[in-house]
């Protein structure tokens, strides 16, 4: 069994679209808006990062197009379908990994879990899927193990393993790498390029980060601190495949690094 790229000639502008989006949270007096008629689409096989300051309503974004929070106004679709529960075409990569991953499953039952809940594939095809995978994501020799035998940054490609098991045309990953040290960063970040491009996958990728937001995407979306709109839209135009050590120097990387962090930051100075 081969894990074969996704492709499509058409390549549609509007993938994922997020029309008008608008949440509140609390009641009465105590209720904040959070999200104010956001708007904008995903490209087919696009790499998106949602850029901005803690507490400007990234992860909550992240959730409504998930299906896992509804919004109190707006909508997202997917491929023109709407996105009222959690697609299956659509996988949500949580922050806390150890969280997402049973400590009494090995890293092979990890994987296999989504697949044998969707009754899709036999229990050879499970394994055989389950084998490639690990190769894949670097943790060949380590099917065996638990998590609590496997560091931070291992268990965290468990996670990734997993999420890619089932298939999804859509992978969401909500600062997967906020727990992990700089190296193993760094590591993971090339990871889920070499994954992106193989698999032809479109992500949308939660990041206060900017170098990491610049790195990995083609596009960057800015959102204000709350009541959080889009601030700026910017496409990234560096080449790939792309490595820490020749694209992070680029000149068009710090001056990409420079707009975003003139964009952000000019917000934070005013308030």
């Amino acid at each position: 069994m081969q894990l074969a790229a996704k492709t499509d000639s058409t390549q549609p502008d509007e993938f994922v679209s997020v029309n008008q989006i608008h949440k509140d949270f609390g009641t009465g007096q105590s209720k904040r808006n959070v999200l104010s008629n956001i708007s904008f689409s995903i490209k087919r096989g696009s790499f998106v990062s949602l850029l901005g300051v803690s507490g400007c309503g990234k992860s909550t974004l992240l959730q409504i197009i998930a299906g896992l929070l509804k919004p109190d106004g707006g909508q997202v679709a997917l491929d023109r379908m709407p996105v009222n529960a959690p697609p299956f075409r659509m996988l949500y990569l949580f922050q806390q990994y150890t969280k997402s991953i049973f400590p009494w499953r090995s890293v092979t039952g990890n994987i296999a879990f989504g697949m044998e809940s969707r009754k899709k594939w036999s229990r050879h095809e499970i394994a055989e899927r389950c084998s490639e995978l690990i190769k894949l994501v670097g943790l060949d020799g380590f099917g065996d193990y638990y998590p609590r035998q496997l560091s931070g940054g291992m268990q965290q490609r468990v996670a990734i393993a997993r999420a890619l098991a089932c298939e999804p045309d859509v992978l969401l990953m909500d600062e997967p790498f906020s727990a992990v040290d700089a190296m193993t960063r760094s590591s993971l970040q090339d990871l889920v390029l070499k994954l992106w491009s193989s698999l032809g996958l479109t992500i949308v990728f939660v990041t206060h980060d900017i170098a990491e937001a610049i790195y990995l995407s083609d596009r960057v979306i800015v959102l204000h601190r709350s009541p959080s709109g889009v601030a700026l839209d910017m496409y990234i135009d560096l080449p790939y495949p792309r490595n820490q050590l020749v694209t992070l120097d680029l000149p068009d990387f710090l001056k990409y690094r420079h707009r975003l962090y003139k964009e952000i930051y000019s917000e934070e100075s005013t308030k």
